[in-house]
């Protein structure tokens, strides 16, 4: 059972003593949210406005505002924090400390305040409890192109592990889900749960750092690192590869910036610990690229990006990084494959040099 953290419906900030800045919404979709992943097992927490009339018999903790809501979140551990909450991200930059003196002011006077940004207890929460689940939701009234690049911003600089983007005019029915992985696709509001129940319930691979001799490169591995197809979005270069020696296997580094270069190496995987032996943090995909190979023995290069081709071998997206990513690991005694992660692209698999290079070249740069 997963302790989850949900916050819920307006959070305002103050004008003064009595007076509030809010907002239209009431918190009414993600107390029923927060309730479906109640009904699936995990323990979950509610916090809210303390005027908020949620209709609801989950446990709630009550906040002032938008300051009393950071400092309760951020001093409440849980293995998971949802942040659906419609939280004011502006406000007086000094409320008043007593209540606005009406009786010194005539109808039609101007009383100038000074609004500052609110802080962001979504910028704050992987530096308090890295090792925790953390969602978001973006709301915002634009183009799903506009939606998705408003989510990936709050998911790259909060480092969330997903961000729902919604619209007000849809937000009941549909989100777009965004990820980690740069995957951002479409998906009902039940859909919707059961994909942030499957994250929570998710095991990922940690990296232990071995400090080992590394093997030479050649000049067939330095065409692929130079090459391989990449996708470039909100300043950061997706895709990666594998490049199998005797010792392991080269690949990408995780989050890298848009232009980086940075190769790590895979010394081994251990999948029923779920660690990855590496000299620095590898790719999300290091798991999965590690059980391809293990599974294909004669299989010396794989290339993946974020182009939807291939065969897909299952269904589900699945996270990168997680023991869920392992169902897109199929055996074959084919030279060449193509599969397709359902959202998430391609993973190319070949077992000659020649054939992985004119791919390369076929599929170029992407983004």
């Amino acid at each position: 059972m997963s302790k989850i953290l949900f916050t819920a419906g307006p959070i305002p900030t103050r004008l003064d003593s009595v007076k509030y800045l809010t907002n239209r919404f009431r918190g009414g979709l993600a107390v029923a949210t927060a309730e479906k992943l109640q009904s699936m097992g995990h323990q979950v927490t509610l916090v809210a406005w303390k005027y908020a009339d949620l209709k609801t018999t989950l446990p709630i903790i009550r906040v002032e505002d938008v300051h009393d809501y950071y400092k309760t979140v951020l001093a409440t551990q849980a293995d998971a924090y949802v942040l659906a909450a419609a939280v004011a991200n502006l406000g007086p930059l000094s409320p008043l400390p007593g209540k606005f003196p009406s009786h010194n002011y005539r109808v039609g006077d101007v009383f100038p305040i000074d609004f500052t940004i609110m802080p962001r207890v979504v910028d704050e929460l992987k530096n308090a409890y890295p090792t925790a689940t953390l969602i978001a939701y973006k709301l915002f009234d634009g183009s799903d192109e506009e939606l998705v690049a408003a989510a990936q911003k709050t998911l790259f600089e909060s480092r969330a592990n997903l961000v729902f983007a919604n619209h007000p005019q849809w937000a009941k029915e549909r989100k777009i889900a965004v990820t980690a992985d740069g995957a951002a696709f479409g998906i009902s509001f039940d859909d919707h749960v059961d994909l942030m129940d499957r994250l929570i319930r998710a095991a990922f691979y940690r990296t232990e750092v071995r400090n080992a001799a590394l093997p030479r490169l050649g000049e067939e591995d330095a065409f692929i690192i130079e090459h391989y197809p990449k996708h470039k979005q909100a300043g950061m270069t997706f895709g990666t590869f594998a490049i199998r020696t005797a010792q392991g296997f080269f690949t990408t580094t995780r989050g890298k910036k848009a232009g980086e270069k940075e190769v790590a190496f895979v010394y081994n995987v251990d999948h029923a610990e779920r660690v990855v032996h590496a000299n620095k943090k590898a790719t999300l995909n290091a798991p999965l690229l590690h059980a391809l190979l293990e599974r294909n023995p004669h299989i010396h290069f794989l290339i993946h990006s974020h182009e939807l081709i291939g065969d897909l071998v299952q269904q589900d997206y699945q996270f990168p990084g997680t023991d869920g990513d392992l169902l897109n690991a199929l055996s074959t005694k084919e030279p060449y494959f193509l599969i397709q992660l359902p959202h998430h692209g391609y993973i190319a698999g070949f077992s000659d040099f020649s054939s992985c290079k004119k791919f390369i070249l076929s599929h170029g740069h992407v983004g």
